[in-house]
């Protein structure tokens, strides 16, 4: 639905969401506990009821380790960047968090981060769009012909039928959403491939300094609170076999693309702008190489995929409990 502040939330009344965002009932805080907002987009929403989504993941893993903290999800589905400067600046003041945790997802946040880029809500689809419908030479920048393309999509993915059979799915029982037609899996990682690009394009080399711009934004509107900056890998950087299938679906040359540059190149970037940077991308990887992390026609993590990414993020809080600390923000 519509909202002034954000451009769009989920619509309450939702089962199992509070107040639109995946997130437990929330009881009283622990005395002592630290709170920490989490700030996404679908990946950081999940597709599981909250207690199974990575950030409450890492509430749990601190708590097993005598770290009481509080997550609080402000993940928002189909959110860019530019939203997640809009969630910082609505919930920043209302949670009053001790650490604010940004997840990057090394997928469509990256062109969705474009200066040009707006993500908006359109015929009950959220969708990434050139500021005023602008269009430009290269195909990253005619994104608005979306508006023109939609209604006739959104008829096609309704008439598509469904897989003859989803055994897959029964290891994925407990999901809150339901799996993508087979086409719009598709497409949605030959999308992300634009941003893996062996040469970037000036599009994409504008959209990488747009997201450091974005974050800085979010660093501001924390201040004095400290903020962590999450990467998390797409498949295509983290699974080699399926990137590999995805490219000779596509027919296309795989050394025209680059899958580890996106985190290589933004890494040292972020980190040159003062932020602190907790890339997942091997962990996820090294996981990945023995069982799966992430949903059958689906781009998101699956349980395992949430619970080791929450492993990865509380590992690193544990090692830095400075961050968290009652007076962290000082």
């Amino acid at each position: 639905m519509p909202d002034a502040a954000l451009g769009y939330r989920v619509a309450p009344g939702v089962p199992g969401l509070q107040s639109g965002f995946n997130a437990s009932v929330a009881g009283p805080r622990p005395a002592g506990a630290a709170s920490l907002l989490f700030i996404g987009d679908s990946y950081t929403f999940g597709t599981y009821p909250a207690a199974q989504v990575f950030p409450e993941q890492v509430q749990a893993a601190l708590a097993v380790q005598g770290v009481p903290a509080v997550a609080i999800n402000r993940g928002l589905p189909g959110a860019g960047t530019d939203s997640y400067v809009k969630l910082a600046r609505a919930f920043v003041p209302l949670d009053d968090p001790d650490l604010v945790v940004v997840t990057i997802y090394l997928g469509n946040d990256l062109q969705q981060s474009h200066p040009r880029q707006e993500t908006r809500l359109f015929l009950g689809r959220i969708v990434s769009v050139n500021e005023g419908l602008r269009f430009g030479p290269a195909p990253e920048e005619y994104l608005a012909y979306k508006f023109v393309r939609l209604a006739p999509d959104l008829v096609r993915e309704h008439l598509d039928p469904a897989p003859a059979a989803l055994p897959p799915l029964a290891a994925e029982a407990g999901r809150t959403g339901p799996p993508m037609t087979a086409r719009r899996f598709r497409n949605s990682y030959l999308y992300e491939l634009r941003a893996t690009r062996a040469a970037p394009s000036a599009f994409m080399a504008a959209a990488e300094r747009g997201l450091v711009d974005r974050l800085r934004e979010i660093r501001a509107l924390a201040a004095p609170r400290r903020m962590l900056v999450v990467l998390a890998p797409s498949r295509l950087q983290a699974d080699r076999n399926f990137r590999d299938a995805v490219l000779r679906e596509g027919r296309l040359k795989p050394a025209e693309y680059c899958f580890a540059c996106p985190a290589a190149r933004l890494t040292p970037a972020l980190e040159a702008a003062g932020f602190t940077v907790l890339d997942l991308t091997g962990a996820v990887a090294r996981v990945q190489a023995v069982r799966n992390l992430y949903n059958r026609l689906d781009t998101h993590w699956n349980r395992e995929g949430n619970r080791v990414a929450a492993t990865a993020i509380a590992d690193w809080l544990l090692a830095h409990r400075d961050w968290i600390a009652a007076d962290a923000r000082r």
